[in-house]
């Protein structure tokens, strides 16, 4: 089956726990972009990879993920391919295959039955030192501090950091967007609300881990489906931010700032035949931005990398930054997911899903440089980090920047359950 990728934001959650079976089967049926929050319990289920039109009444196919059991390419008995049963899976990587350039960090056991979008901030501990703590974003639209690198617990009523939905909006029906940002310690999570004509409104909130008693603030954010961490600015892909704009974009907030002043930073193509929705973002460590949108009837990821100049320029009140215009990253329809690592990018490819999960095909690094200034970024030809072909034994849970960009996390899920694996190069 071929995957029909969506941001991680535009994912469904449905709380389905992880079966007994050798595969991991988060199905979910017909996709829709989030989850409703008197829905489901705490936990969210993993999210649907198939397509959205972003409307509540989505009549998409079932992405009707590979059945677990008898026949199949997956099962030995026809003389094919071994099953994922008699697969060997390593206890870190699963079935995947690590890259000759690239070594595993460390990992840590998420210990869910059920997919939690997480995000890693570097934080002074109690002993006066220094630790990577983990954050989780649940289906309840409650954020949990999970604990410290690489001991990590679920989420319950005692690790609550804060409440990501306005006391407004609790009133409603409301679906929570999959994705967990940070920048300068500071925490951005994502919903919108829902009512029987589909989304109406939305809200992002932010809180300072280092001063949590600060309390948590909070803006409209109409059709929010992607965020990015950007320096002392959170981008916000969606309809508006606070009282910036009503047209489809990117926005740009400066959380240093006391009170807080959005603009629009960027903005979406408007193509006749499509739907163009809030797609993925990253930041390297040498200052380039891939900025993305979704194309629905394509079903496709657009990364954009506009110039770095001229995104300083729109985040100062300058000029809105036309994302068709800037040059492409790669031109495929297999792209999944994508996060920062040191001066270029980690992009998930991969043609296949398993139950609602992208399987692991490929994740590859691009470097991207600027060997001339403004004059163009520089595309390198992709590295393999971590592959697979088996018959979606391994899938992927998420990819999760880290603060210093030298490392990112890679969420994988199979018979043994979820872990958060960290890679970096050799």
């Amino acid at each position: 089956m071929v995957v029909r990728p969506l941001a991680l934001s535009s994912f469904l959650f449905l709380l389905v726990a992880c079966s007994g079976s050798s595969k991991p089967n988060p199905d979910g049926g017909d996709a829709h972009p989030d989850m409703a929050l008197d829905m489901v319990p705490t936990e969210a289920g993993p999210p649907d990879s198939s397509s959205s039109d972003g409307d509540t009444s989505d009549g998409g196919t079932s992405d009707g993920g590979p059945p677990d059991g008898d026949g199949g390419p997956g099962d030995a008995s026809d003389g094919g391919p071994v099953s994922c049963d008699q697969a060997a899976h390593d206890p870190v990587l699963g079935t995947a295959r690590l890259g000759a350039a690239y070594r595993v960090v460390d990992s840590a056991i998420l210990p869910v039955t059920s997919w939690l979008p997480v995000a890693a901030v570097d934080e002074a501990l109690p002993d006066g030192g220094t630790g990577l703590v983990v954050y989780g974003y649940a289906g309840d639209g409650f954020v949990h501090r999970l604990g410290t690198w690489p001991q990590l617990a679920a989420p319950d009523a005692a690790n609550v950091a804060f409440d990501a939905v306005s006391s407004d909006d609790r009133k409603l029906q409301v679906l929570i967007t999959p994705l967990l940002s940070t920048t300068h310690g500071q925490l951005l999570a994502g919903y919108r609300t829902v009512r029987s004509v589909g989304f109406v409104t939305g809200g992002v909130s932010l809180v300072d881990t280092a001063r949590p008693a600060a309390g948590t603030r909070w803006l409209a954010a109409p059709g929010v489906e992607g965020t990015l961490g950007l320096g002392s600015f959170f981008l916000v892909g969606g309809n508006g931010l606070g009282a910036a704009g009503s047209a489809p974009g990117v926005y740009g907030v400066n959380v240093d700032d006391a009170t807080l002043h959005p603009g629009l930073v960027a903005k979406y193509p408007t193509i006749a035949s499509d739907a163009v929705r809030p797609g993925l973002m990253a930041v390297t460590t040498n200052g380039v931005v891939v900025m993305g949108y979704y194309l629905d009837g394509a079903a496709r990821h657009s990364l954009r990398l506009p110039e770095p100049s001229s995104v300083t320029a729109a985040l100062s009140g300058g000029a809105a930054i036309d994302l068709a215009a800037a040059p492409e990253l790669v031109q495929a329809d297999d792209v999944a997911n994508l996060a920062s690592l040191g001066e270029g990018v980690a992009v998930l490819r991969t043609n296949q899903v398993q139950g609602i999960l992208p399987a692991l095909g490929r994740l590859e690094h691009y470097a991207l440089s600027r060997p001339g200034g403004d004059a163009g970024t520089a595309v390198g030809a992709p590295v393999t980090m971590l592959s697979a072909s088996d018959d979606g034994c391994t899938v992927v849970s998420q990819l999760v920047p880290v603060t210093g960009g030298l490392t990112v996390i890679v969420g994988l899920w199979d018979r043994n359950g979820q872990r958060l694996v960290r890679l970096a190069a050799r």
